[in-house]
């Protein structure tokens, strides 16, 4: 016989490997029907939100040092245009690995070979 606690322990145990066999589940069809999950399709927003505010913050940049300026402003406005790009930079980068993660469209016809298959879905399992 299991004393209280233990009895306890076990149950949550269980609890928690059926709800993380659910959540595998859901996402793994989540996956098979769309060929990506919601929360890539949200990164990916972000993402290109990101690089549109980047190249803007950019152009702004570029408008306001030809419009002159004084010495400080121009040396801030490049330190914002490098920021600026590089985080355009991490923006494409984070956009192409979103776009090697997306499954092929199941209606397409052709799926992807299985090791892709593997490897998304084994990058999926360790982001739950």
């Amino acid at each position: 016989m299991l004393d209280p606690l233990t009895s306890l322990g076990l149950a949550s145990n269980i609890v928690q490997l059926v709800e993380f066999g659910l959540t595998v589940a859901s996402k793994g069809r989540e996956l098979a029907s769309t060929g990506t999950t919601a929360e890539h399709e949200h990164l990916k927003v972000l993402t290109r939100d990101t690089r549109v505010l980047c190249y803007e913050l950019d152009r702004q940049v570029i408008v306001s040092v030809g419009s002159g300026g004084t010495s400080t402003d121009s040396e801030n406005e490049k330190a914002i245009k490098h920021v600026a790009r590089k985080t355009k930079d991490a923006a494409e980068e984070l956009d192409l690995l979103l776009q090697s993660l997306k499954l092929q469209d199941p209606e397409a016809g052709s799926e992807r070979p299985p090791k892709r298959r593997r490897t998304a879905i084994s990058r999926l399992a360790k982001g739950l």
